[in-house]
């Protein structure tokens, strides 16, 4: 294989040329074109003062949804842009699951007449698995009053917020072009079809004067701030069960005197007696859900000015 040197450039005797400002014609001469053309490119003006570019901006992105390896780089990684957003209102809902903290609230005691037709007179409450003193009732009868579920049910969010949607998406993809220069500005690769050259400058701004005319405002990012209120839940609907146990003993342990189902009506226990509270959780948890407010909105952001020949 023969190579022969001319003054401005390298050829293969029986090829074309690698990288010159020169080639091989038809009828074996060397004719003279730009280094540029010579293989397929492009020479684009060059971005004005203050202006970013050239790039090659894609506005259909149902056939390139990436950046083409001759104009490798969005301005930042993976960018999508758009010249505007929507955005649906968030969905706010809250959801109870039962919770395996849930526990028994303290028992209240009433004193009360015989059958316990009211509620009667608090005398003392009783803590889940404390030994407690029970001093003189002075009535016929004792009630309870069936305690509430403490923490019986977590918060759940159920919401749902939908991801903001740009309208008219465009990729913008720009390239380095150290070293390439050409007679009317910079040396590029071949154009795809389906893309437009442009330049950008970030902000709002007009278009400058030359043969980057054509404006479109774009945005480069979202900012989100749609939520929703937390979630909380109401008390469970069931309350707890269980029974009192009376014991002489001060540290209620043995066996007990006596005891009573807290659904009962009895007779009070003997003055100095102790009672114990044993509660019982309720199967199947089920607690009422708060409402979640929706709030904030999500507005585009980060506008960029795209300017493109005509």
């Amino acid at each position: 294989m023969l190579w022969r040197q001319f003054p401005s450039c390298l050829v293969l005797v029986l090829g074309t040329a690698i990288a010159c400002d020169r080639v091989v014609g038809v009828d074996g001469d060397f004719e003279e074109v730009t280094g540029c053309e010579a293989f397929g490119n492009t020479c684009l003006a060059p971005p004005p003062a203050d202006w970013s570019g050239p790039g090659i901006l894609f506005d259909d992105l149902n056939t390139v949804t990436t950046c083409p390896s001759v104009f490798p780089d969005p301005p930042e990684p993976g960018q999508i842009l758009g010249t505007s957003m929507s955005a649906s209102a968030p969905k706010c809902e809250c959801a109870c699951d039962p919770s395996d903290k849930a526990k028994c609230d303290n028992l209240q005691v009433f004193s009360n007449e015989s059958g316990c037709p009211a509620q009667g007179t608090p005398i003392f409450t009783a803590k889940e698995g404390v030994c407690a003193l029970v001093g003189a009732v002075g009535s016929p009868a004792v009630s309870f009053k069936a305690p509430l579920v403490l923490k019986g049910c977590t918060p759940r969010e159920a919401h749902d917020i939908a991801p903001p949607a740009w309208k008219q998406p465009a990729l913008l993809c720009t390239r380095q072009f150290a070293g390439s220069a050409c007679a009317d500005g910079i040396c590029a690769p071949p154009i795809p079809a389906e893309a437009q050259v442009c330049v950008y400058k970030v902000g709002d701004e007009a278009c400058p004067a030359g043969p980057y005319s054509v404006r479109t405002l774009y945005y480069t990012h979202v900012t989100d701030e749609r939520a929703c209120s937390a979630c909380t839940c109401g008390n469970a609907a069931e309350t707890c069960t269980g029974g009192v146990e009376y014991y002489i003993s001060t540290l209620c342990t043995g066996t007990p005197d006596a005891s009573a189902s807290i659904s009962s009506c009895k007779a009070p226990p003997p003055a100095g007696t102790h009672a114990l509270y044993k509660a019982t959780l309720p199967d199947n948890l089920t607690c009422s859900p708060s409402a979640s407010t929706a709030s904030g909105d999500a507005k585009a952001d980060g506008p960029l000015t795209v300017c493109c020949q005509k």
